[in-house]
């Protein structure tokens, strides 16, 4: 039988979360990390809506962030420090985040005192690898 159009795009979005998870080290073998114990208060994240964590391999460190919502949202994620001293990141350093399933090619800038502000699309998620500057 022929997919449907939503069919489509499904099975190409599973394709390549799929993909990433085998390619990536932080997905595949990482260590994870919740982030929404930091984020219970947050007034700038609906924990009952939002969720985000991170995994990390040595040198690799992925944050997932999931909307299930049915309306879009901008949302603030606070990573602790407990989680960049968890993860060997060190304090002084400047991070991007490079958007992994969107076709996006620019990145979003933070650090331990400047949390990460990211756009969701409504029932859908967004992987990040985070790099230093």
């Amino acid at each position: 039988a022929l997919l449907t159009k939503e069919e489509q795009e499904l099975k190409k979005f599973y394709s390549k979360l799929t993909t990433l998870c085998n390619k990536e080290k932080a997905l595949r073998e990482g260590q994870f990390y919740d982030l929404m114990p930091a984020n219970y208060d947050n007034m700038e994240f609906d924990s009952t809506r939002q969720f985000a964590f991170l995994r990390g391999a040595e040198k690799e460190l992925i944050l997932a962030v999931v909307n299930f919502d049915n309306n879009d949202a901008d949302v603030v994620i606070h990573i602790p420090d407990h989680a960049f001293d968890f993860f060997e990141i060190p304090q002084t350093e400047s991070l991007k985040a490079f958007p992994l399933l969107s076709n996006s090619k620019s990145y979003i800038s933070f650090s331990r005192n400047n949390p990460i502000r990211v756009s969701v699309s409504a029932n859908s998620g967004e992987l990040y690898k985070i790099s230093a500057l």
